[in-house]
């Protein structure tokens, strides 16, 4: 009798394929597993630029005494006198979302977009009047893999103030 050294090749072919298969499995496996973590990702970053210029400008909406939106319902004007005299603070809606004067100080990332978002008035209230903030802001530039965007809405009382 002649003993058996090595495989045959159909148990190679076989070994081959079985391996073949679980290789592509894990690898399709591996990258649901990046691309979620890129959605999540870009997701919190998007939140997080949206709650900062939320923060920022219900922090100055709440501070001021008169305010008008200009614009095309892009620019917030923001002032101290309650005749909606003196220098304004200037919030702008754009690609990205500037303050100012003096200088105009940028907000947001350069990875966010905010163009379509924009600022409008509501009726009165029992405590004055108020100013709706909606942010859309969307995912942009090389960084996401995930092209993501997210709406923010913020009703924000104004202390004292004339429209």
């Amino acid at each position: 009798m002649k003993s058996k050294r090595g495989f045959t090749l159909i148990e190679l072919l076989v070994v081959t394929v079985i391996f073949g298969i679980l290789l592509i499995v894990g690898t399709n496996l591996f990258f649901q597993v990046v691309l979620s973590a890129n959605k999540a990702s870009t997701d919190a970053d998007l939140r997080q630029n949206a709650s900062l210029v939320i923060e920022r400008i219900s922090r100055d909406v709440r501070g001021s005494s008169c305010l008008n939106i200009t614009n095309g319902s892009k620019d917030l004007n923001l002032y101290q006198s309650s005749d909606c005299s003196g220098t304004a603070i200037v919030y702008r809606l754009g690609n990205n979302v500037t303050v100012g004067p003096p200088g105009q100080t940028v907000l947001s990332t350069p990875k966010a977009n905010f163009s379509n978002s924009a600022f409008s008035d509501t009726n009165p209230t029992s405590n004055g009047k108020a100013v709706v903030v909606t942010l859309v802001v969307s995912a942009s530039g090389d960084r996401y893999d995930f092209q993501g965007q997210i709406t923010e809405t913020q009703t924000i009382s104004v202390r004292n103030g004339n429209f």
